[in-house]
C-alpha cells in the first residue's frame, strides 16, 4: 500500500506560487476536513504552531457545504475531535491526503490573529497549483473571497485538494509522497489605540514519513 500524501510547509517564497481557481462540484459524500490552528508559548518564550483539534464532515451538495462554512464561522459545527492519525502525521503540521476533499483551516478563536488580509491564504509549490483549487478566505459574517485582494477579519479559510490526482503524477515509487505548501496570516497588534497587522508566514520544518523538529 503507498504512502499517504503530506502537505509540507515552503520556506523559500520563489519555491511557492498561487493556488489554482476553477470549477469544483460538489457531490454525494465530498469530504471536508477541518482542523484548528492553535499557537503555543512555552516556559523558554518559543513559539509553535500546531493543529490541537481536528473532525470530517460529508456533505451532498453545495448548499450543505456552504452551510456548514457559515455554522463552522459561528462556531456552531464541526463536531471537534482529539487529532487523529486518521488525518496527520507525527508532526503538527502534516496532512495526511488520498482523495479529493476540501481542507479547512480554522484559527483558535482566543488568539489574536487573522489569516492575512492582504493575500491568499496558502500557497503551493510550484508545479503542483493545478491540484489545489480555491484559496477562500471567510470573514465573521460569512462573507468569502478566492484568492489575493484586501480582506479582513478572517479566522477561516479553505482550500479544494485533488490528492489523489497529485499523488498518481508525483508519487515516487516507494509511495514517499510531499507537497509543500505555506500558510500566510496576520498577528493583531494593538499600539496608541491603533490596530496593526504583524505578517506572519508559517513553515514548519515537516517530512515524511516522520518529520523532523515542530513549527
Amino acid at each position: 500500500m503507498s504512502a499517504l500524501p503530506i502537505f509540507q510547509a515552503l520556506r523559500l517564497a520563489d519555491d511557492v506560487v498561487e493556488m489554482d481557481q476553477g470549477n469544483v462540484e460538489i457531490t454525494t459524500g465530498t469530504s471536508v476536513w477541518f482542523f484548528r490552528v492553535n499557537i503555543d508559548i512555552d516556559q523558554k518564550g518559543d513559539i509553535s504552531f500546531n493543529y490541537d483539534k481536528a473532525a470530517e464532515v460529508i456533505v451532498d451538495n453545495s448548499g450543505e457545504f456552504e452551510s456548514l462554512i457559515k455554522e463552522a464561522v459561528d462556531h456552531t459545527a464541526p463536531n471537534w475531535n482529539n487529532i487523529k492519525t486518521k488525518y496527520v502525521g507525527k508532526t503538527p503540521f502534516s496532512i495526511n491526503c488520498d482523495k479529493k476533499r476540501f481542507i479547512v483551516l480554522v484559527l483558535h478563536p482566543n488568539r489574536n490573529w487573522q489569516f492575512d488580509h492582504l493575500q491568499s491564504p496558502f500557497k503551493i509549490q510550484s508545479g503542483r497549483n493545478q491540484f489545489y483549487l480555491n484559496p477562500t478566505r471567510v470573514d465573521r459574517q460569512g462573507n468569502k473571497i478566492v484568492g489575493a485582494g484586501k480582506f479582513a477579519g478572517c479566522k477561516l479559510a479553505y482550500f479544494y485538494a485533488k490528492c489523489d490526482e497529485d499523488q498518481a503524477k508525483n508519487g515516487q515509487h516507494n509511495g514517499t509522497f510531499t507537497t509543500q505548501f505555506n500558510i500566510y496570516l496576520d498577528l493583531l497588534l494593538y499600539w496608541n489605540g491603533k490596530e496593526l497587522t504583524l505578517p506572519v508566514t508559517v513553515d514548519p520544518d515537516v517530512g515524511h514519513p516522520d518529520g523532523s523538529t515542530p513549527p
